[in-house]
């Protein structure tokens, strides 16, 4: 809804930063939803659009995604103060002692939620069926899901010079999560995120 005015060139640091401390565990990490949105719709991130998602597959072990979240605090990463529901009782997300963010979740599915300039939330999902299933928080409920379908061949976009890649394909991804998505609509989630999201 409303716009954040936070300069496109932060934006794109901190998304670098992200990804690099992806590439340096040799984890694939996905731009998702309305980062990628913004990139084929408008060839730039979406004003009014709070936060990046990533969203991550690959099968990894809990010390290399507690790693992930320490690099992270180390680059200047603090904790989102996001909480989710578990058995009913709604618990903070995962801090690191010096008030940086933090992996939480086990081995499976978890989730970091960061911020340094921009918000970013990372999805670490496990497969369920036909889905990739992320659930935040040890006993927590389920968060999201996503259709395995998207990221068995990934696509790419660009943003500011730069190459992300993202689930596929593209108009399929976009029309599953957000139906007409040729058309800008403040303050909307994904009608799919909506019905996925507890």
């Amino acid at each position: 809804d409303k716009e954040h005015n936070i300069p496109s060139s932060l934006i794109m640091k901190d998304l670098k930063d992200v990804m690099a401390v992806f590439k340096k565990f040799n984890v694939r990490a996905f731009l998702a939803y309305g980062a990628v949105l913004g990139a084929v719709r408008d060839g730039d991130f979406i004003p009014w659009d709070d936060d990046i998602d990533i969203d991550v597959i690959d099968k990894i072990d809990i010390e290399t995604r507690k790693a992930i979240g320490g690099t992270l605090a180390d680059l200047g990463f603090k904790f989102q103060p996001i909480s989710f529901n578990v058995f009913g009782r709604m618990e903070l997300t995962a801090v690191s002692d010096n008030g940086g963010c933090a992996y939480d979740g086990d081995g499976d599915t978890g989730i970091i939620v960061c911020q340094r300039n921009f918000k970013f939330s990372i999805f670490f999902y496990q497969e369920e069926g036909d889905e990739y299933v992320c659930t935040p928080k040890i006993n927590a409920k389920k968060l999201i899901s996503n259709l395995k379908k998207f990221y068995l061949k990934p696509d790419y976009v660009k943003l500011h010079g730069e190459k992300f890649m993202t689930p596929a394909p593209l108009k399929e991804y976009l029309t599953y999560l957000y139906g007409n998505w040729k058309t800008p609509v403040r303050d909307f989630h994904a009608p799919q995120y909506n019905k996925r999201h507890e």
